[in-house]
């Protein structure tokens, strides 16, 4: 099926892939490459090793191939001939990938490299008792407990990540305002996105140790099984919530990802500060090292604004001469309170020299 969807896009298909799905007694399976998972189709037969992924395919003759290893729980092929290569990958059972499977899957290429290859060897049974092992694994831990307690693990440290990633970018944000100096920035609250896509990102990385520290590898065996929908005892609800937890749990690589970007995007509403002195308005820019300085002379007005919410002191306005506004909030001002900046502003207004302020 693979070969004909590359042939469908009008990509060229290897003919000796093309021989080796073909075999009757080949050996194929659904696989992932690489950190994050590249989606491919492997095939191996007593002719070579096929890779076929939507868009190309790859086959290798067992005289090109140098090694077959297993390297961190995944299957490892190195090529000598003719440009050497390397590809590592585990196989994928119910679209989850399963590094169970490496080491008998390595026996079984191992066979077929040297020609020993039957479906009655050894190596083949081997690798059909570790997929029944699967679902044997997967029963001894399949109960109301675990998926509970994953939920709850999950949900919890990512209400607490969101605290923490909130507050720590806010503090980011104000710790260096000078003494006498008021600050206007952007306040990141729990449920900004970025903070909760940071926060369950962090909360699925460190859900996965917690549950390895407390139930060893049974933890992986239980998140694997979830993942692919093999529940039989817990209710079809929890089942559910529980099979998409544990998808999250296991994408570790992409979790990483995720909150690796998640906390750059914090970098402008951190560099992104305005900070009123007695010397006037500093804008300060993404840009390290650069910013925007308005003199008091270039503000034209400085008023109050009401706030729409009863019970909540009036925010600030600054208006300069060149049509830009600053209006500072109660939630975005540091180092004061409005009314105290708005005093503070007025009497540095008033006490530049005549000639400088605006009329």
């Amino acid at each position: 099926m693979a070969l004909l969807e590359v042939a469908a896009r009008g990509r060229a298909v290897d003919a000796l892939a093309l021989t080796i799905v073909n075999d009757a007694v080949a050996a194929r399976a659904d696989a992932r490459e690489g950190v994050f998972g590249r989606r491919m189709h492997v095939a191996a037969s007593v002719s070579g090793i096929a890779f076929l992924t939507d868009r190309t395919s790859r086959a290798y003759g067992w005289a090109e191939v140098d090694r077959i290893d297993v390297q961190h729980r995944s299957v490892v092929v190195r090529t000598s001939a003719p440009t050497p290569i390397t590809r590592r990958f585990r196989l994928v059972v119910d679209e989850v990938e399963e590094p169970e499977l490496s080491q008998s899957f390595a026996g079984v290429l191992e066979e077929m490299r040297a020609g020993q290859f039957g479906r009655t060897g050894s190596a083949w049974h081997d690798y059909q008792n570790a997929l029944e092992q699967l679902h044997r694994s997967f029963a001894q831990h399949d109960d109301q407990f675990l998926p509970s307690v994953a939920l709850l693990l999950w949900v919890a440290l990512g209400v607490l990540a969101s605290i923490v990633v909130s507050v720590s970018v806010n503090l980011a944000q104000i710790h260096a305002i000078p003494p006498g100096t008021f600050s206007v920035w952007h306040r990141i609250t729990l449920i900004d996105p970025r903070a909760l896509a940071a926060a369950f990102a962090a909360s699925s990385l460190f859900t996965t140790v917690v549950l390895h520290v407390g139930f060893g590898d049974g933890a992986f065996v239980w998140m694997r099984g979830a993942a692919r929908g093999w529940h039989e005892r817990v209710s079809a609800p929890l089942a559910f919530v529980t099979r998409y937890v544990a998808r999250a749990l296991l994408a570790r690589s992409s979790a990483a990802v995720v909150l690796l970007i998640a906390l750059l995007t914090f970098w402008p509403n951190i560099a992104a500060t305005q900070l009123v002195g007695a010397s006037g308005v500093r804008n300060v820019v993404v840009l390290p090292f650069i910013s925007l300085d308005e003199n008091w002379r270039d503000v034209v007005e400085i008023s109050q604004v009401p706030s729409p919410d009863k019970g909540e002191r009036p925010s600030v306005l600054i208006r300069f001469a060149d049509g830009r506004v600053l209006l500072a909030t109660e939630d975005d001002l540091g180092g004061g309170t409005t009314p105290q900046l708005y005093a503070r502003a007025t009497q540095w207004r008033a006490a530049a020299p005549s000639s400088d302020r605006s009329r």
